[in-house]
C-alpha cells in the first residue's frame, strides 16, 4: 500500500473519476428505488379508485335495470321501510283534501331494493284528486291506474294503484 505522499497526480485523478462514478451510482440507485417505492404507491391507489369504480359501475348496471323495467320509479325518498310509503301516501291525501277509503299495501324484495305497490280507493274533489296524483308523482311514485267515477255529494270516486321502489341500504 502506498502512503498518501506518494501517490501522484494521475493517479489521484483515477481515484476521484472512480469515487464520483460510484457516488453517481449511488445517488442513481436512490433515485430509481424512492421513484420506484412513489410509483408502487400510486399504482396501489389507482387498483383501489379502479375497484371503487368498478363497483359503482356494477350498481350504475343495476339502477339502470331498474329504470327500465320498472319505467323509470327509481328514488331513495322513502328509504328501506315501506311504512315510509303508506305514511306518505296519507299525509299527501290529507294535505290534498282527499278520503282514503281503503288502501291495500304490498311489497316485493329485490336485490337490493323493494317495489312497493299500494291499491288505494278515494274521494274527493277532481280537483283534490287530481292534487293528490300530483303530489305523489312529485316523488317518484308512479300512478300506474286511475279509474274516476262519479261520487256523489263529493264530486269523483277513485281506485288508484301506486308503485314505487324503496332502497335497501
Amino acid at each position: 500500500m502506498k502512503d498518501l505522499s506518494q501517490i501522484d497526480s494521475k493517479e489521484a485523478l483515477k481515484y476521484k473519476n472512480i469515487f464520483v462514478v460510484i457516488t453517481i451510482i449511488a445517488l442513481t440507485l436512490f433515485l430509481v428505488r424512492k421513484s420506484y417505492v412513489e410509483n408502487q404507491e400510486n399504482i396501489r391507489q389507482i387498483e383501489q379508485k379502479v375497484s371503487r369504480l368498478e363497483e359503482s359501475e356494477e350498481k350504475i348496471e343495476d339502477w339502470t335495470r331498474a329504470v327500465v323495467e320498472y319505467g323509470g320509479i327509481v328514488r331513495d325518498f322513502f328509504g328501506d321501510d315501506p311504512q315510509d310509503f303508506k305514511i306518505y301516501v296519507e299525509n299527501a291525501g290529507r294535505k290534498s283534501g282527499i278520503t282514503i277509503n281503503s288502501l291495500r299495501p304490498s311489497q316485493q324484495r329485490e336485490d337490493f331494493y323493494y317495489i312497493a305497490s299500494m291499491d288505494l280507493n278515494v274521494s274527493g274533489s277532481y280537483r283534490e284528486l287530481l292534487n293528490f296524483i300530483e303530489e305523489l308523482e312529485k316523488h317518484s311514485i308512479y300512478v300506474e291506474n286511475v279509474n274516476f267515477r262519479e261520487g256523489g255529494r263529493r264530486g269523483a270516486i277513485a281506485d288508484v294503484s301506486l308503485k314505487t321502489i324503496l332502497i335497501d341500504e
